[in-house]
């Protein structure tokens, strides 16, 4: 954060997996209007650019 602004200069979150905890970060970042970058291993894939989750 800026020190007299509090704005956060970070535009980018990356969240490897996707499991609930990595869900619910990827979604607060969306929330915020951050770019994320969701990586995972397992076989399921989300839908490309998708933003929603389950």
């Amino acid at each position: 954060m800026t020190p007299r602004t509090g704005i956060s200069r970070i535009t980018t979150v990356g969240v490897v997996g996707s499991a609930a905890l990595g869900r619910g970060i990827a979604e607060s970042c969306i929330r915020a209007r951050r770019t994320v970058l969701l990586y995972d291993t397992s076989a399921e894939r989300p839908e490309p650019g998708s933003t929603r989750t389950t």
